[in-house]
């Protein structure tokens, strides 16, 4: 029986969730405000729970927002680099406020960093689907690493905050997300109920997905498959992505993050490529290595994906669908949304065969995978030729939807360039107990 109304088919569950557009809700001591246009109440809420001295923590693409402007608070914008670094040069200015991040992983991160020094409290208003503003991981600031985890008190989550978000990050964050997901699945502290919000979270975000692709080329006739797109199209597929981020968000939150992104941190610490990108270009690849440990995981989040996404699901049975065809979809329908790799992984791994820089460089990172505590929270044993075979694996399924220059990056580069990137104090810095959250 098919229990779905859109036109993708997805579930009665996707359509109650993202329908349910407004709705507050208190877990385990925060508050979490979801709704279309909730940043308006944010002072409200702020003054509500107690919030004084307060300052905002913001990113680039917020800090001249007019909303943000209007509240008349001091604003203090995080630059780009390491959360362990940006958040010390922090400490001493923000010493005695209340914080309020606006933006994505690296700014909630560093606004968590600051309070887990300092004492201050914590609040966060996502622009993307970074999935932070959910979870106590973060990384600490230099000297301070025996302090306490933070995870915000109150999070105000406006899915219209994602319209001013270029299409490629938002698919790019949504394959993050959906990273996310997976791992709630087959982590050490996998529970029923997080892996019941991570496949709705995957099936709301393949969704979501679909309604990107649609949104950069719609098909004749067609209308976006996202629930409510009937209404507003504009809404149904920001509040579905941003329904889908926060189920992600909350799963890891309570089952902790494994391989995948213990393989994505330590590539975007060595290599500099983007957090998003780097995770949403590795996912079909590190899913296939998880099913060789954990099928009936990845097999479930699999089929929570062909529920959600057409292209995922084909005009055969998604359950016999050899899993290989099913991450090659995936692939397929994060770039149709505006994903694309990081040249930085394309040049790294593309050479065949390797030279032995390159080979060496592959397995120092294993190596530093290995030694991430994300990986001592994955239910399976990831050994060397986990690593590299997925990052080759991940280059290789991309190399279609690289730029030409991109592709034509030199290995032997990459390879220098990682080594200069890999210090003692980032290695130090992986094998830590509090694992970063995203960029």
């Amino acid at each position: 029986m098919n229990s779905g109304s859109g036109r993708a088919g997805h579930s009665a569950a996707v359509e109650l969730l993202a329908g349910s557009a407004s709705f507050a809700w208190s877990n385990d001591g925060r508050l979490i405000r979801f709704g279309w246009g909730a940043r308006r109440e944010l002072a409200d809420l702020l003054d509500a729970r107690g919030f004084r001295e307060v300052v905002f923590v913001t990113g680039r693409s917020a800090v001249n927002a007019s909303w943000l402007e209007s509240t008349g608070r001091p604003i203090v914008r995080v630059g780009i680099g390491l959360v362990e670094e940006l958040a010390g040069k922090l400490l001493e200015q923000l010493r005695g406020n209340d914080l309020v991040a606006v933006g994505g992983g690296r700014v909630i991160d560093c606004a968590k960093a600051v309070a887990a020094v300092t004492g201050g409290r914590c609040a966060a208003v996502p622009t993307t689907l970074s999935g932070a503003e959910l979870t106590g991981f973060h990384r600490l600031p230099r000297g301070y690493e025996g302090a306490r985890t933070v995870r915000p008190e109150l999070v105000v989550w406006d899915p219209e905050l994602l319209a001013s978000a270029p299409p490629r990050l938002l698919a790019e964050s949504a394959g993050n997300a959906l990273a996310h997901a997976l791992e709630a699945l087959y982590t050490r502290l996998a529970t029923p109920v997080a892996t019941a919000s991570a496949l709705l979270a995957t099936e709301t975000l393949a969704c979501g997905l679909e309604g990107l692709a649609a949104l950069r080329a719609p098909a004749a006739g067609e209308p976006t498959s996202v629930p409510g797109a009937d209404q507003d199209p504009e809404r149904g597929l920001y509040t579905t992505l941003a329904s889908g981020g926060l189920l992600a968000g909350w799963a890891s939150g309570e089952a902790g993050i494994a391989f995948h992104h213990a393989l994505c941190q330590t590539l975007v610490r060595v290599l500099g490529s983007s957090h998003a990108a780097t995770n949403a270009a590795v996912l079909p690849a590190s899913a296939g290595r998880a099913a060789r440990y954990a099928p009936t995981a990845v097999d479930a989040w699999l089929a929570a994906l062909a529920r959600g996404s057409a292209v995922l699901r084909g005009e055969e049975d998604a359950a016999a669908m050899p899993r290989a065809q099913a991450l090659s979809r995936l692939r397929e329908l994060l770039a149709a949304a505006g994903a694309r790799p990081p040249c930085e992984l394309l040049a790294l791994a593309r050479q065949r065969p390797l030279s032995e820089r390159v080979a060496q460089r592959l397995r120092q990172i294993a190596a530093r995978v290995q030694a991430h505590p994300a990986t001592t929270a994955t239910a399976f044993p990831v050994s060397e030729e986990d690593v590299v075979a997925t990052i080759r694996d991940a280059a290789d399924l991309w190399l279609a939807y690289a730029d030409p220059a991109d592709a034509a990056g030199d290995p032997e580069d990459a390879a220098n360039s990682a080594h200069a990137a890999a210090s003692p104090a980032d290695a130090a810095a992986d094998s830590g107990t509090s694992p970063p959250n995203d960029r």
